[in-house]
């Protein structure tokens, strides 16, 4: 029997983000299976496969999502919470903030 969608979607919300940085399968059902939860090796498994699932990875749809603006000099954002550092993608930002760090010379088009 499958986990209960509460847990299952609790576990994709904490673990997802690690397939997202490029972990392998293995390093992130590690993490899974670490959990305080003590998940069993089908839950790991239900888990990842929903995060993969939910992630959409294909190699077209990731070349699709390259990164179109990109740090050239760290800077802070405007409350001064988080600090993007050189390279880092920035594509989330809305069209009028790119533009006005792109006319400061902090992002790169690439």
């Amino acid at each position: 029997m499958g986990l209960h969608h509460s847990t299952l979607k609790a576990a994709i919300k904490r673990y997802a983000p690690l397939h997202s940085e490029g972990k392998t399968p293995e390093e992130v059902k590690a993490e899974i299976s670490k959990d305080e939860k003590e998940f069993d090796e089908d839950a790991v498994n239900e888990i990842y496969g929903s995060i993969v699932a939910d992630s959409g990875d294909s190699e077209n749809e990731q070349e699709k999502k390259k990164p179109t603006h990109s740090v050239v000099f760290q800077f802070r954002d405007k409350i001064d919470q988080k600090i993007y550092n050189t390279g880092e993608n920035v594509d989330h930002f809305s069209k009028g903030r790119l533009a006005e760090l792109l006319e400061k010379g902090l992002l790169k088009k690439d």
